[in-house]
């Protein structure tokens, strides 16, 4: 091994697809649960989390069984488009997951087994026999079809499924139009003839799913093509399926129990396991030939990291997985090559785990992004706290976010739309950076989907930060157990989903909603200036800090909501500026029409820091003013006291947060006040007749025509 090659940070394979086969051929671990595999056919679904190594079971595998002439290998590997495609053609199934697994189950069934047939056929070279000829049309389509399996499943069932039939009279009718039970016996009797042993891998099939009720369907349906497909011939099949897709399949299969649970082999690794992977690789790259793995070990590390100890040392910095553990150690030797050491100590172990956490948490941050702005201000509130904490704790925590008002304008509008710390804790769960203990199994369960959940935790539940993130926050990791590191969501490589989004139009929604439900007039003050408070903190966030209502209750002069203007972006930077307002007065008045004690009022409010410019809320219908009414006070205000007073109805309000359910119309509160100012400015103080003048006078002239 070169000073090049172990600074390239890849010595041991597992970061790209081309080291990982090359390693493969040298250095492939041959694990209990591999051995398992082999050596029955009765494990069809092998389930694993993210780097466990289910890719790298079935390539050997795969390249295994390939080397032996008395074995056909099929392997079925759909692409991300392909598998778009396959949604879309069961779109129409996607209400109802029985219906949806139905016609998956159909479909792959006949597709696996015509990959299988078509094999047999180009091996053997025989014809079909006359009882099977029915099938003649449909090998010789399948083969000329330049597609993958997928693809080519989807332009059948598109072809297939009418329009004019129920849903279910088209899965009724879609085993016969396939002549399924035909190709099964076709394909039992070739497999006699040809004296050959089947082995079937389905892989990847992750790529393009998704966790809803049609995604699943899909997955149940190829699940139960699978079983079918190991029943009916002499086959091995075997389904590579990550753990957050099988949990979703056990929580909405109804037969998962009793038709699929039997044939399940979950990968995992005990830590002696682990040891003689990482000896075997570290044989292979460094060519070394003791006998005993702990020699291994012991040539390739120092001090602390010597012996078995040491091992444990890197272990503890890892999810029990080989990808974490290979990740660790290709990091720590580049850390120890950049210092012309081939021996990896402590320090360049320590190193590896912080950049790694790092990585995975600004990859946290910056794929929710768009959906949660305000993510990595209420992470950043967990730096050098404790890994575990109790429900108390946490909101604790929570609430000092909540009530900080400091944030960046996106942020802060993402938390004030967050109304508790039990809504953050839902959303922290949710994106897998914190997990809850199970109270069954004692351990930490994780989010494994990605979706926002209604939490109830008791004050004592205990909770933990993942422990990937800890060593980016600066937070001391204890020792993690296997059973507990099994139960950690791993899935690094985020797949956003739309939860996060359906509760920011729930909570926008809600609000709306709410203004309606409030009588106007003087019963229903008190609840309307709380709704005005709340709008304004949403729709100014970022911009307008410190909202408060009714600051100063008990003096004479009681001004409804006040906000501090420090200048934050060109309207209200503009408005410091030219109006010196520095605390902006927003006056609530439940009602719709403004006389001259209510412009009185709001003149004598506006001294000192509150400076020459004020709001009212009210209960008009639209924020364009009309001559004769609020115009003329407007004018009034402006003329005689150089004070510019704008009107902002609350049905603006409930406009602006219907368009802030779209994460990126954020600013629209603030373009839109630009726009009624600009109007104000240019308009109705300059004397020019209003919008609606204007709009009457040439309707008036049209009609005069």
């Amino acid at each position: 091994m070169t000073a090049r090659e172990v600074l390239s940070g890849n010595i041991l394979g597992q970061l790209s697809a081309e080291a990982d086969k090359e390693m493969l051929e040298k250095a492939f671990y041959e694990s209990q649960d591999y051995k398992t595999v082999i050596s029955t056919n009765d494990k069809v679904i092998i389930v694993g989390r993210r780097g466990c190594g289910k890719s790298a079971l079935a390539h050997r595998i795969k390249s295994s069984r390939s080397k032996d002439q008395h074995t056909i290998v099929t392997e079925l590997m759909p692409t991300e488009d392909e598998m778009f495609g396959f949604r879309d053609a069961l779109s129409n199934f996607g209400g109802k997951y029985t219906l949806a697994r139905a016609v998956s189950r159909i479909i792959w069934t006949y597709g696996i087994l015509m990959e299988v047939a078509v094999s047999l056929r180009s091996r053997s070279g025989s014809k079909t026999p006359q009882e099977a000829m029915v099938l003649e049309s449909e090998f010789v389509t399948w083969q000329k079809t330049r597609l993958g399996t997928c693809a080519r499943l989807r332009a059948k069932l598109t072809g297939l499924l009418s329009a004019e039939k129920t849903q279910e009279a088209n899965i009724a009718d879609l085993s016969g139009a396939l002549h399924v039970d035909a190709l099964k016996q076709y394909v039992a009797d070739a497999i006699i003839h040809a004296r050959k042993d089947i082995v079937i891998i389905l892989d990847k099939i992750d790529e393009g799913y998704e966790q809803d009720l049609l995604g699943v369907g899909i997955l149940g349906g190829i699940t139960y093509a699978c079983l079918a497909v190991s029943s009916m011939i002499k086959a091995k099949v075997l389904l590579f399926m990550r753990d957050n897709m099988f949990r979703a399949l056990k929580h909405h299969d109804p037969d998962f129990s009793r038709k699929i649970e039997g044939h399940v082999l979950r990968m995992h690794w005990e830590k002696v396991e682990l040891f003689n992977f990482a000896c075997l690789r570290l044989r292979a790259v460094f060519e070394l030939d003791a006998e005993k793995n702990l020699k291994i070990w012991n040539a390739c590390t120092a001090r602390d990291l010597s012996g078995s100890d040491g091992f444990e040392t890197c272990l503890r910095l890892t999810l029990y997985r080989p990808r974490d553990l290979l990740h660790l150690l290709n990091s720590a030797f580049y850390n120890a090559g950049r210092k012309n050491s081939r021996r990896i100590v402590l320090e360049d172990v320590e190193l590896g785990a912080k950049e790694i956490s790092e990585s995975r948490l600004g990859d946290l941050i910056k794929e929710y992004s768009d959906t949660i702005p305000a993510l990595q201000d209420i992470i950043q509130a967990f730096y050098n706290q404790s890994e575990r904490m109790n429900y108390d704790q946490a909101c604790l925590i929570l609430d000092k976010v909540l009530a900080t008002d400091s944030y960046g304008a996106k942020a802060q509008q993402n938390i004030a739309l967050l109304d508790s710390a039990d809504e953050i804790l839902a959303m922290l769960y949710g994106v897998g950076f914190m997990g809850i203990r199970n109270a069954q199994s004692g351990s930490f369960v994780f989010s494994h989907d990605g979706r926002s959940v209604d939490l109830k935790l008791a004050s004592d539940a205990e909770l933990l930060i993942h422990p990937c993130y800890l060593r980016a926050l600066n937070i001391s990791q204890s020792q993690l157990g296997r059973d507990d590191a099994e139960e950690i969501y791993d899935e690094y490589d985020i797949t956003l989903v739309s939860e996060e989004k359906e509760r920011r139009k729930k909570a926008l929604g809600q609000r709306i909603t709410a203004l309606g439900n409030i009588t106007e007039g003087h019963s229903g003050q008190d609840e309307f200036e709380e709704w005005c408070c709340e709008a304004v903190k949403v729709a100014f966030s970022g911009y307008l800090r410190n909202v408060q209502l009714r600051p100063n209750a008990s003096a004479t002069q009681r001004r409804d909501i006040v906000a501090t203007n420090t200048g934050e972006g060109n309207v209200w930077s503009y408005i410091l500026s030219a109006y010196k307002a520095h605390q902006v007065i927003f006056e609530v008045k439940n009602h719709s029409e403004l006389g001259p004690a209510e412009f009185r009022q709001m003149l004598s409010y506006l001294t000192g820091p509150y400076g020459n410019l004020g709001f009212f809320i009210n209960r008009a219908k639209k924020w364009q003013l009309e001559k004769g009414k609020a115009l003329d006070w407007v004018q009034e205000m402006w003329k005689t006291h150089s004070k510019l007073i704008l009107i902002l109805p609350a049905s603006v309000f409930s406009d602006i947060m219907s368009k802030l359910r779209s994460p990126q119309k954020f600013d629209v509160a603030t373009d839109l006040l630009e726009k009624i100012l600009d109007t104000y400015e240019r308009m109705y103080l300059s004397g020019q007749p209003s919008i609606q003048a204007r709009k009457r006078k040439a309707k008036r002239k049209q009609n005069t025509k």
